[in-house]
């Protein structure tokens, strides 16, 4: 209780001070979403700096114990391991992703008929809106992820070859920021870009209803997932 109410006579005037400072919302999340997808672009340049064919000077080193022969040959295998993995990567998304589309399609009709047969046709429509945005972003989503990944895999490999840990460890650490931040402030920028426009074509008291139509969103999100973890 003595720590209770502690905090409580420390947090209430802190509570009080943020009040009165007048912050539009849609300002703040937007913001928030614009930081995220800064900070993994900037983190996503930092990985960019290493290059294929080049351990910032350790290659060398390595080449005096090994043989010259040795290493460059070492590092065109490394280098035709990631290209043929990039290319099957990104055969991969397509194949994937062409078969999503046509589910979106279908299942979109499908959502709109249904809310329509059970509301009125803008309601169908805007749900299935919904739908469809949600599944755009878990596709663009994957995508990111899957690219990012192959591209940071390599240059972790590079910077293994490097004394220590902390090298290639920095590299992968900084691959999994890129892909959480940019699919999280993605995710977050859409679905209140999307509530922003919804809101439009609702009153107040009805936004229980609006919340239904964005329903859609999350929906449409998990379907891609769901084709995700299943193709691998």
């Amino acid at each position: 209780p003595g720590s209770f109410s502690y905090i409580q006579r420390n947090l209430d005037p802190l509570v009080f001070k943020m009040a009165a400072v007048p912050v539009d919302p849609s300002t703040f999340i937007i913001a928030c979403c614009g930081i995220s997808l800064a900070w993994a672009a900037i983190q996503f340049s930092i990985i960019s700096q290493t290059k294929l064919g080049s351990t910032n000077g350790y290659e060398e080193e390595r080449a005096s114990l090994k043989g010259k022969h040795s290493s460059r040959k070492e590092m065109e295998l490394l280098r035709e391991v990631y290209e043929a993995i990039s290319a099957g990567a990104e055969a991969f998304l397509r194949a994937e992703y062409s078969y999503c589309a046509v589910f979106v399609v279908i299942f979109s009709v499908i959502i709109y008929m249904l809310i329509s047969w059970s509301q009125d046709t803008t309601i169908g429509f805007l749900t299935a809106l919904s739908f469809v945005l949600g599944a755009i972003t878990s596709i663009a989503s994957g995508y990111i992820g899957m690219r990012v990944a192959v591209y940071s895999n390599v240059r972790t490999t590079i910077n293994a070859q490097k004394p220590g840990y902390m090298p290639c460890f920095n590299t992968a650490f900084r691959a999994g920021s890129v892909m959480g931040f940019a699919l999280s402030g993605l995710g977050i920028l859409v679905l209140y870009v999307t509530l922003l426009v919804f809101s439009q074509y609702f009153e107040q008291d009805n936004w229980i209803l609006m919340m239904e139509c964005v329903s859609g969103y999350g929906l449409g999100g998990s379907s891609i997932a769901l084709f995700g973890r299943v193709g691998g």
